[in-house]
């Protein structure tokens, strides 16, 4: 009996260090785990998808007619904790095999001045182009290069912010079967 009571006074006398060397360690990691999660609040988060939509226009009475033209619509959601800027000049369409790209502007020219401001948690549409047009500089592209049109399945959309941040963009499929299906 008297030995297990030297063994819990022996094992309370080495509480105390054990206790802070828990202490430390659980200091040390908090730390960690601040700037860890610090440094990704500084990150930009873009979630965007490229599709074809058509545009409602409003009538004279008050209600809304659809366009005869169908577009090629960008929608970018930003999903991290600072703004992103744009410029009227960030959006690009690239072939990954042929490392060709070329800019896409916007229709929106009130923004060639000012570009766009994407606040957190908050989204963006954004009409590129006329489907219609978009599908006769791909065709003149694709004579042009020599390149077949089964190849348009490895088109590619990114956005370059104006802090140099470059985004990828998800492109639908119905959008590469829409283009297969025109040219």
């Amino acid at each position: 009996m008297l030995d297990i009571i030297k063994d819990i006074d022996m094992l309370l006398s080495n509480y105390q260090n054990i206790l802070n060397l828990l202490v430390a360690i659980g200091t040390v990691g908090a730390v960690f785990c601040s700037i860890y999660y610090s440094q990704l609040s500084l990150k930009p988060k873009l979630k965007s998808s490229i599709f074809i939509s058509d545009l409602y226009l409003p009538n004279m009475n008050n209600t809304y007619s659809k366009s005869k033209k169908e577009y090629i619509t960008l929608q970018i959601c930003n999903n991290g904790h600072i703004p992103v800027y744009l410029s009227y000049f960030s959006f690009i369409w690239e072939f990954k095999f042929s490392k060709s790209s070329w800019l896409q502007q916007p229709l929106d020219l009130k923004v060639l001045n000012n570009g766009y401001e994407i606040l957190p948690h908050k989204s963006l549409t954004i009409n590129l182009c006329e489907s219609e047009e978009f599908i006769k500089q791909l065709k003149n592209m694709l004579i042009e290069k020599k390149y077949n049109k089964t190849l348009l399945r490895f088109i590619k959309f990114k956005i370059i912010a104006l802090d140099g941040t470059c985004f990828k963009v998800k492109i639908n499929k119905n959008f590469i079967s829409y283009i297969l299906n025109k040219i």
